[in-house]
C-alpha cells in the first residue's frame, strides 16, 4: 500500500497540482483522438491499481505554464477530439481547483473541444456536471474506488449509467468491464453515448 494512503489528507501539504503525463494522439481514454492529462493525487487506494505511481500528490512534475502550453499546442491540432483529465485522480481534493481553473481556461478557449471526466460514482458525475465545464462524463472508476467497491463486478456498471443519464444532462462513456458481445449491448441499453473498451483490446491476454 502506498505510504500516502496511511496519512490523513489534512496532512499532505499540496502547493500545486502536479502530473505524471501528458498522452498525445490517445485512442484509448474515449472517443477519437485526444489529448490526456494524467494528474498526480489520488487516495483512493484502489486494488490493482495500474497507476499507483501517480497516487502521491507530490510525485511528478509541477504543472506549470508550460505544461499548459502542451496541452494548448495539442488542443489547436484539427484533428485532436478532445481531452480527457485522468491519473491519479482529477477530483482528489488537492486537485479540485486547479483541474476546474483548468476545464474552465479551455472552455473558453476551445469551445468545441469536449472535456470529458473519468469518475466512479452518481454523486460525483453530480458534482462535475454542476461546474458546467465537462462535456462527457466517463464511468472507468466504478468499482475501482473505496466508494465504489460495493458495485464491483465481472460486468459493466450498467446501473450507474442509468443513473447518470437520469440525473444529469450529459452524454455517458461507457467503460470498465465491457468483455463481449453482451455487455455492449447491456451498456447501449442502459443509455450509453460513446462505449469505450479497454483491457479487452490492450491486454488480450485478460480475456
Amino acid at each position: 500500500m502506498c505510504p500516502l494512503f496511511l496519512l490523513k489528507q489534512e496532512s499532505v501539504e499540496v502547493k500545486n497540482m502536479r502530473y505524471h503525463n501528458i498522452t498525445k494522439d490517445d485512442m484509448l481514454n474515449g472517443d477519437g483522438l485526444r489529448t490526456v492529462l494524467w494528474v498526480a493525487g489520488c487516495d483512493h487506494g484502489c486494488k490493482g491499481c495500474q497507476n499507483p505511481v501517480t497516487w502521491d500528490p507530490n510525485s511528478g512534475l509541477e504543472f506549470d505554464d508550460a505544461a499548459k502550453e502542451e496541452i494548448f499546442e495539442q488542443l489547436n491540432q484539427s484533428y485532436i477530439a478532445g481531452i480527457t483529465f485522468s491519473g491519479g485522480d482529477p477530483l482528489y481534493w488537492g486537485n479540485v481547483a486547479d483541474v476546474t481553473e483548468l476545464a474552465k481556461e479551455i472552455k473558453e478557449k476551445y469551445p468545441y473541444i469536449p472535456i470529458m471526466a473519468d469518475l466512479a460514482t452518481l454523486d460525483e458525475a453530480v458534482k462535475v456536471a454542476k461546474t458546467g465545464y465537462v462535456d462527457i462524463i466517463s464511468t472507468t472508476l466504478s468499482g475501482y474506488t473505496r466508494d465504489s467497491m460495493n458495485k464491483y463486478s465481472d460486468g459493466p456498471d450498467v446501473q450507474l449509467i442509468r443513473d447518470i443519464k437520469k440525473y444529469t444532462s450529459l452524454p455517458v462513456n461507457a467503460e470498465g468491464r465491457i468483455w463481449e458481445l453482451g455487455d455492449l449491448e447491456l451498456v447501449i441499453e442502459a443509455g450509453a453515448d460513446i462505449v469505450s473498451i479497454g483491457s479487452a483490446v490492450t491486454r488480450p491476454q485478460l480475456i
